[in-house]
C-alpha cells in the first residue's frame, strides 16, 4: 500500500528547500498496523522554519489509522476530569466574548468533554470528526455530532468560537483548515488551539535526549514553534490574544485568538510590527495568490496577474476611449432607477436621465440578450430590453453617489482594461454594503484565454485587489473599496468526493481544474486605511456546478 503523499513544497509558504530533522520508528506508535510505515521522516523548512512529516497519509491509509481510537478518547471517557480542565477554557472563551453562551464548533472532539463541558455553561454545541463510532457515541450524549472533515462541514450558520485542540497538527494543509475556519466564524469570533510548542524549552529537552515522543506520532504531519504559529494565523485572519500552557498534554501550548475582518481593525502585534520571517514569509504561490487576503503575504506571480498597474489605474479608465473589443463587453449596469427608457452614454458622460425610480437600485452590467426585470439592464449595444447603453471603460457611470444596492456581471470583468477605474465607479454608485457578484472564467482555464476579446485573467487572490488594505505599500490612485465576502470555484467533477484540501491543492497545481469563478464583494463605505493589518482571509466554496443567479430567481 502506498501510504503517504508526498509534499512537493512546504505546506505554509510553498518553500521548496529543506532540511532532514529526523527519521523516527513508529512501531512502537498504539495505533501502529502492518501495512503502515514503520518510520516516518521529518524535514525542516529553510524558508519560514516550519517542521513537517515528508508526506501525509492517503485516505487508505487513514482509514486503517483511523479503525481504533486512543485510550481515552472515546466519547465519555474521563468526564470528570476532563471537565475541570475544560471548564478553565470556556471560562477564558466566555471573557472574550459578550453575553452569555453563542454557537461553538469543536473540529476533532475527542472523548466530547470540552463540548459536554461547554453546553453545561450555557453554549450551543456542536462537533466534527472523522471517527463514525465517536459520533455515534457522542449522539447518545444529546450533543449534536457530524462525520465529517471541516472542509467538507457545511452548517446552517456561522459559530462564535471554533475550537481544534491537538487537532491542526493532524491536517495536511492546516492554512487552508485556519482559512475555513475563518469563514465559518461570525465577526469577533474565537478561535482555541492547543498543539505541541517546538519553541519551547521542554519540547528543545526532549529532542536532545532523544526522547521526544511527538516525533513517532503517525497521526502528526506538523511541529508548530509559537512563533511561526502566531505568524500563521494572523495570515490567514487570527488576532492571538492570550497563550496558555496545556496541562493535558506535554511542551503543548494553547491560542486564544480572534477573527478580524470584514471591516473590523486588526491590532497590531509585536509580531507584525517586526516582521519576523515566522510571520511574514514572502510571496508565495500559496499564501498571496489564493483570496485569502493574508495580512502577511507579498504579491506572487499569480495575483500579479489582477496587481493595479499604471495602464489598470483609475487616470487610463478615465480617460480611455472606447475600443471595439471593450465595447463588446460593456457592463450593464444595476441602478437605483428602473426605466422603460433608454439613455445612451458616451465618453462617460450621460446624455439622458434615468427616470421612474422602482425600488433599490439594481444593476446587471453587460447583458447582452439575458434581461433581469426590475433592474437596471447595462450594455454597449442598444438591444431589446436595454435601459443603459454604455462603453463601462469610458469613465463615469450617469447614476447619482449611493443609489445602487446590489451589482451583478456575468463574464464581463474579464473584458476590461481599466478594471480598476470601474471598481471605483462602481464603488462612488454603491450603496454602503452593496452586494456585487461577478462571474468570470478562471486563470487557469482554457476559458480564460480562447476569446480574444478577453484581456485579463483572474485568479481567487485577484479580488483582493478592488479593497484598500492591499495598496500599503504603494498609491496607485485607486480609491475604491470592496471586501471580499466569498468565492465559489466551479471544479471538475473529478473532484467530486474530495477534500477541502484536496480540491485546495489541484486547484493550485493544475490547469483547467476550475471552470468559473463566482466572486461576492461588499463596497465598504468610507473607505479603508491602505493598511496591510486591515486584510483578512475569505471563505472559499467548491461547486461541480455554477451556482444560481438572478436569472434563475434568487
Amino acid at each position: 500500500m502506498n501510504a503517504r503523499i508526498p509534499y512537493e513544497a512546504c505546506p505554509l509558504c510553498d518553500g521548496r528547500e529543506m532540511d532532514e530533522v529526523c527519521v523516527a520508528s513508529t512501531l512502537g506508535y498504539p495505533l501502529f498496523r502492518p501495512g503502515l510505515p514503520e518510520t516516518q521522516r521529518w524535514v525542516r523548512c529553510r524558508g519560514c522554519g516550519h517542521e513537517f512529516t515528508d508526506g501525509y497519509f492517503t485516505e487508505e491509509a487513514l482509514s486503517l489509522l483511523f479503525s481504533e481510537s486512543h485510550p481515552g478518547q472515546s466519547p465519555g471517557q474521563d468526564v470528570e476530569t476532563q471537565r475541570y480542565v475544560w471548564a478553565r477554557t470556556v471560562e477564558r472563551v466566555s471573557e472574550m466574548r459578550p453575553g452569555i453562551g453563542g454557537r461553538w464548533l469543536d473540529v476533532g472532539f475527542g472523548n466530547g468533554v470540552l463540548l459536554s463541558t461547554a453546553a453545561e455553561l450555557g453554549w450551543e454545541v456542536v462537533g466534527i470528526d472523522l471517527r463514525e463510532e465517536s459520533v455515534r457515541r457522542l449522539r447518545e450524549m444529546g450533543i449534536e455530532a457530524h462525520a465529517a472533515e471541516l472542509g467538507r462541514f457545511e452548517p446552517g450558520e456561522r459559530f462564535d468560537v471554533v475550537s481544534m485542540a491537538d487537532v491542526l497538527e493532524h491536517i495536511p494543509y492546516p492554512k487552508a483548515a485556519l482559512q475555513r475556519a475563518w469563514g465559518l466564524l461570525r465577526e469577533g469570533g474565537v478561535l482555541f488551539l492547543s498543539t505541541p510548542n517546538s519553541d519551547s524549552v521542554l519540547w528543545q529537552t526532549l529532542t536532545k535526549n532523544g526522547v521526544n515522543p511527538y516525533y513517532a506520532e503517525m497521526e502528526h504531519c506538523h511541529n508548530f514553534g509559537r512563533k511561526r504559529l502566531h505568524g500563521l494565523l494572523e495570515e490567514t485572519g487570527f488576532a492571538p490574544r492570550h497563550y496558555g500552557v496545556s496541562v493535558r498534554y506535554r511542551a503543548c501550548i494553547e491560542v486564544f485568538a480572534q477573527k478580524v475582518g470584514e471591516g473590523r481593525p486588526a491590532t497590531a502585534t509585536a509580531a507584525a510590527a517586526t516582521a519576523t520571517a515566522a510571520g511574514s514569509a514572502t510571496a508565495t504561490a500559496e499564501s498571496a495568490t489564493t483570496a485569502t487576503a493574508t495580512a502577511a503575504a507579498t504579491a506572487t506571480a499569480e495575483s500579479a496577474s489582477a496587481t493595479t498597474t499604471a495602464e489598470s489605474a483609475s487616470a487610463e479608465s478615465a480617460s480611455a476611449t472606447a475600443t471595439a473589443e471593450s465595447a463588446s463587453a460593456t457592463t450593464t449596469a444595476e441602478s437605483a432607477s428602473a426605466t422603460t427608457k433608454t439613455v445612451t452614454a458616451r465618453g462617460g458622460v450621460g446624455t439622458g436621465t434615468l427616470a421612474g425610480r422602482k425600488g433599490e437600485g439594481r444593476l446587471h452590467l453587460g447583458c447582452g440578450r439575458t434581461v433581469f426585470p426590475g433592474w437596471i439592464n447595462v450594455d454597449a449595444v442598444a438591444a431589446p430590453g436595454v435601459d443603459l447603453v454604455i462603453d463601462l471603460e469610458a469613465g463615469r457611470l450617469p447614476l447619482p453617489d449611493n443609489s445602487v444596492g446590489e451589482i451583478y456581471a456575468s463574464h464581463v470583468l474579464e473584458h476590461i482594461r481599466g478594471a480598476l477605474g470601474l471598481m471605483q465607479e462602481l464603488h462612488r454608485v454603491a450603496k454602503p454594503g452593496a452586494k456585487a457578484v461577478f462571474r468570470v472564467p478562471y486563470g487557469s482555464s482554457d476559458d480564460a484565454d480562447e476569446d480574444p476579446t478577453h484581456v485579463r485573467r483572474y485568479f481567487w487572490g485577484s479580488w483582493a485587489y478592488f479593497g484598500q488594505p492591499h495598496y500599503w505599500r504603494a498609491d496607485y490612485g485607486y480609491r475604491g473599496d470592496w471586501d471580499l465576502e466569498e468565492i465559489v470555484l466551479v471544479v471538475d467533477a473529478g473532484l467530486a468526493g474530495k477534500s477541502w484540501e484536496e480540491s485546495f491543492r489541484a486547484v493550485k497545481e493544475r490547469r483547467n481544474i476550475v471552470s468559473e469563478m463566482v466572486a461576492t464583494l461588499r463596497a465598504v463605505k468610507p473607505i479603508r486605511a491602505p493598511l496591510k493589518e486591515l486584510q483578512h482571509a475569505t471563505l472559499i466554496k467548491f461547486a461541480l456546478s455554477s451556482p444560481p443567479g438572478p436569472a434563475d430567481g434568487v
